[in-house]
């Protein structure tokens, strides 16, 4: 079975899709289905990539909310699709028959997080994505490298909170990121986040000329910020 990298969109159902591999072996998947203007995100996880057998389904809250009173309806997607798209068809039908009924989980219903998948993968697309390192499968947390002028390779880590997203590094001082809402984009944070570490590379330089001719007994593996 073969997964494609592009969006799709199928007019009949009136809802578009994009696939995203999350690695070169395509054994894991997210899927963006938005309909009606809303996102619905689902992890697939392929062991026996190509063939889909022993494939397990991740589905975001929203999208377990729609299929909830469907009885068997997630045994039946997982044993009855012959390819992604299917699968998203098949899910695609299901909420719009859903919104046609009017049968939307009340908003008091909703976990504490919840990820704007779209803004998400725009702002992904913005810095480039082969600036990403690794993402979990609801897009709630996600690693941004970059490599700095001595060829360092340092992690952003975002962690999304509401969709105000918290950021963490480990260079020897804490970085000031401060986020304003409806203004700040993750592009800027990360620009920030990469002009702060050209300011530590003398001292990095100058700690693994040390390092190299000592024994560095604590911590076993030290990190930028350990230094």
């Amino acid at each position: 079975m073969e997964l494609p990298t592009d969006a799709g969109t199928l007019e009949f159902s009136q809802y578009s899709y994009i696939i995203l591999p999350l690695n070169n072996q395509h054994s894991h998947v997210d899927c963006l289905l938005t309909a009606d203007g809303k996102d619905y995100l689902l992890h697939l996880v392929f062991p026996n990539y190509p063939s889909h057998e022993g494939c397990t389904i991740n589905l975001s809250y929203d999208l377990k909310c729609v299929i909830r009173n469907e009885k068997g309806f997630e045994e039946t997607i997982l044993q009855g699709f012959n390819s992604v798209e299917e699968l998203i068809d098949k899910l695609g039908n299901l909420i719009k028959d859903h919104h046609k009924r009017n049968l939307l989980c009340s908003n008091t219903e909703k976990p504490s997080v919840a990820t704007n998948y779209s803004k998400v993968l725009a702002e992904i697309d913005a810095i480039g994505w082969e600036k990403l390192s690794s993402v979990n499968h609801d897009f709630t947390e996600l690693k941004l490298k970059m490599y700095d002028s001595l060829n360092h390779q340092h992690i952003l880590n975002v962690k999304f909170n509401n969709n105000v997203p918290e950021f963490f590094t480990e260079y020897p001082r804490n970085v000031n990121i401060e986020w304003q809402e409806d203004t700040s984009t993750l592009s800027e944070m990360y620009s920030l986040f990469c002009q702060e570490a050209e300011q530590y590379q003398d001292f990095w330089k100058a700690m693994e000329e040390l390092d190299a001719g000592c024994w560095v007994l604590e911590p076993e593996n030290p990190s930028r910020r350990d230094t």
